[in-house]
């Protein structure tokens, strides 16, 4: 009986013990299971994700290009009257080298090809043609709007009581074997073009392609915390890569991704592994706390998430929202404000922040960020202050009218004026140009609304700085002018097609030409002819004037060193002094034409002398040394100019046209420029007066002792084979003589 016990007891220990050893395989496979089910979810919402981000990308290419396509100039130039030069200006160059368009396409009423442009050529509609068995039912789907395929439809007011319909659809496609965002969109006047128009029943479609390729799938990969996103279009992805199958409209593939990305398994393994040990020492018994343990660590990582999803919408230096709590908060203010207020988007850059750094270094304008921001987060409570990087600041306001917006922009331009006192005690003189954008009159989006509020604060910034403008909608036209010039001028640059006109420098008798000076001339293919005032400012803020400069002076030297004795002078910025070597460059130029050194002209203006008085200093010996006349154009127009004249030794002088202009309407005028003629004949130097327009002037002038004139009465600026006929002719007259 004993033995029997024994037994009974041996087995039921055994019992116990498998039943233990059960119980805890089921408590691991229940983990397994439950992280495998988790893993699946996260894949699936990533999925999720970067599905739904590709269409928000077309949707988002869809509402930008909106602007081009509801727009009267493009109606006019696509339907009423094609211009293939129009288009291939507002079409082809500005949506593909500014935007980032990689094909454009404009097609007639009948789905006929009128313009192409792939690949930053126009291609006369080829790419489209190849492609168009893959486009053919998102043209048709404008044409004939299917049910259950999402058209964006809005109603266009003509403003004579007719309405137009505008549609618009985005796809992904397949385009050329590449993954792209598809748009197309009617294209409709946003006015009453004239009753002389008939509107067509089928409206021209612009048809627009962006690629999604590396570029793309880095930023999204940045967006969404994704790593490594690639396309592949055979076989599996790599190990421990997620995919998924995107597919368009009509069901096809459009392209297969694969990424990686932390699954929430692999942190739970990470962190269980010492209590699941721990559980199986304890048997089933702790598997309760396993569990428990698993919900904490869940919590913890939710927790986790919102504390990221917080940061990320933080800017980490002043602690305001940033631009990515901009972009989720406005569409939001918009939608409550919706009928009842309007929302204003105030875009604010900081004035001098950069003196501030250089001077005083960054932990300085750091401190003067800080400083900022707590200056326009006290005084506007109400609104959402937000930095949305470098020094510039975004607020949206909600305002029952245009002019509440209006004054709350005037006011962060007041508030921004007044010094701040930073930490160590050093006041920082700053200021801010401000421009502002109203929903719903200018845009119902907000990247409308910030583009829009943008335009105004270049238009602030150019106009002195220190004030608040407007967005009006002069102002897309004008930036659209400007980026497509800025295109162009870098492609001609690049290829050397800046010209060289020449306006004569005559003697005091009006018949002696003397020299020359050489001007920058710009004749486009596409453009026409560009004048000076509005390319040269854009050289010298993108920087090409470096390179334009160095052309125009190699030219007008190569054409100078052709004549006997005609000299030349040359305009020189102030980017070509301060950031590159004018004297290294002018002597290379001389060597290689052979043109006599005192033959060679340099003019400069008072605003080089200004920014960098010992670089300047520096360069103007060097030129001389090398025998270089350097002469100081623009006379009289700084308040310092009788300093620099005696600081810097210049040879020549040339008085400022408005001087001459003033000569004929007040005697103080003509008394000012007699005494710089004086003044400079007595300091032994040559003086030019520009803008010489009618003989009561020159009379004046030669009077007066000025010995150099220029103008339009003796001669326009002319192209070099006409300046070459007019000295021919001079020397035979003279010769005959």
């Amino acid at each position: 009986m004993e033995r029997v016990r024994k037994s009974e007891k041996g087995g039921l220990g055994l019992f116990m013990a498998v039943l233990a050893i059960a119980a805890v395989l089921v408590v691991a496979g229940s983990f397994v299971l439950a992280y495998r089910e988790v893993d699946i979810l996260a894949e699936s919402r990533q999925a999720q994700t970067i599905s739904h981000a590709i269409t928000e990308h077309g949707i988002a290419l869809r509402r930008e290009l909106k602007m081009q396509t509801v727009w009267g100039e493009a109606f006019k130039n696509t339907t009423v009257a094609p211009s293939s030069a129009w288009m291939g200006e507002f079409y082809g160059s500005y949506l593909s080298n500014l935007l980032g368009y990689d094909e454009i396409t404009v097609l007639d009423a009948q789905d006929r090809t009128i313009f192409g442009f792939a690949d930053g050529t126009i291609d006369g509609g080829q790419s489209f043609e190849r492609n168009r068995p893959v486009l053919a039912d998102l043209v048709a789907l404008l044409r004939q709007p299917e049910p259950g395929i999402q058209v964006a439809v809005s109603r266009v007011a003509l403003g004579d009581g007719r309405y137009l319909e505008h549609r618009a659809v985005s796809d992904i496609r397949v385009i050329d074997g590449r993954p792209s965002n598809v748009v197309v969109q009617t294209i409709v006047p946003d006015a009453d073009p004239g009753h002389d128009v008939t509107l067509p029943e089928k409206p021209a479609l612009l048809v627009a392609t962006f690629r999604l390729d590396d570029a793309f799938l880095s930023e999204l990969g940045s967006r969404t915390g994704y790593r490594d996103l690639r396309w592949f279009a055979k076989g599996e992805p790599l190990a421990g890569h997620s995919f998924a199958v995107l597919q368009d409209s009509r069901g096809d593939v459009a392209g297969t991704l694969s990424w990686t990305a932390d699954l929430p398994s692999e942190l739970l393994l990470k962190r269980m592994t010492n209590g699941f040990l721990f559980a199986l020492l304890l048997l089933a018994g702790l598997g309760a706390t396993g569990v428990a343990a698993v919900r904490r660590q869940t919590r913890a990582m939710a927790e986790g998430r919102q504390r990221e999803a917080r940061l990320a919408r933080t800017d980490f230096l002043t602690g305001l929202p940033n631009r990515l709590a901009l972009s989720e908060t406005v569409p939001a203010m918009l939608e409550a404000s919706a009928g009842d207020a309007l929302v204003g988007i105030v875009s604010i850059d900081l004035d001098g922040f950069k003196d501030i750094n250089d001077s005083l270094g960054h932990q300085a304008g750091d401190s003067a960020l800080v400083a900022v921001a707590e200056r326009l987060s006290g005084a506007f409570t109400d609104g959402f202050v937000t930095r949305t990087g470098g020094d510039e600041f975004v607020m949206a306001v909600i305002c029952k009218d245009p002019s509440g917006v209006a004054a709350a922009a005037e006011k962060a331009v007041r508030i921004l004026s007044t010094p701040f006192v930073l930490p160590d005690g050093l006041n920082a003189g700053l200021g801010a140009s401000v421009g502002y954008a109203v929903a719903p009159s200018d845009g119902q989006h907000i990247h409308d609304l910030l583009r829009r509020s943008d335009l105004a604060l270049f238009k602030a910034k150019r106009g002195g700085k220190g004030r608040a403008v407007a967005f009006d909608a002069g102002m897309e036209a004008a930036v659209v002018r400007r980026r497509t010039l800025e295109a162009a001028l870098r492609r001609a640059v690049t290829k050397d097609q800046i010209g060289v006109a020449y306006q004569p420098i005559y003697a005091d008798d009006g018949s002696t030409v003397l020299g020359v000076e050489a001007l920058a001339r710009w004749d486009d293919p596409n453009l026409g002819i560009v004048h000076p005032s509005e390319f040269i400012p854009i050289a010298e803020e993108t920087g090409l004037i470096v390179r334009l400069g160095e052309q125009v002076l190699r030219k007008a030297v190569r054409y100078a060193a052709g004549f006997d004795r005609l000299s030349v002078a040359v305009n020189v910025s102030a980017q070509q002094i301060h950031n590159a070597d004018v004297v290294a460059t002018v002597a290379a130029v001389l060597a290689e034409t052979g043109l006599p050194p005192a033959r060679l002209e340099i003019e400069l203006t008072e605003s080089i002398l200004i920014a960098d008085e010992e670089r300047a200093d520096e360069q103007i010996k060097g030129l001389q040394a090398l025998g270089v006349k350097v002469a100081l154009d623009d006379f009289g127009t700084g308040y310092s100019s009788l300093l620099y004249l005696r600081r810097f030794g210049f040879d020549k002088l040339k008085i400022d046209r408005q001087f001459v202009q003033d000569s004929e309407k007040a005697d103080e005028a003509r008394t000012l420029v007699s005494q710089i003629i004086a003044m400079s004949r007595a300091l032994g130097l040559d003086v030019t007066a520009e803008g010489v327009e009618n003989e009561t002037q020159h009379a004046f002038l030669r009077d007066a002792g000025c010995d150099r004139l220029q103008g339009y009465l003796f001669s326009r600026p002319i192209t070099g084979p006409a300046l070459a006929r007019m000295m021919a002719d001079a020397e035979g007259s003279h010769a005959a003589a």
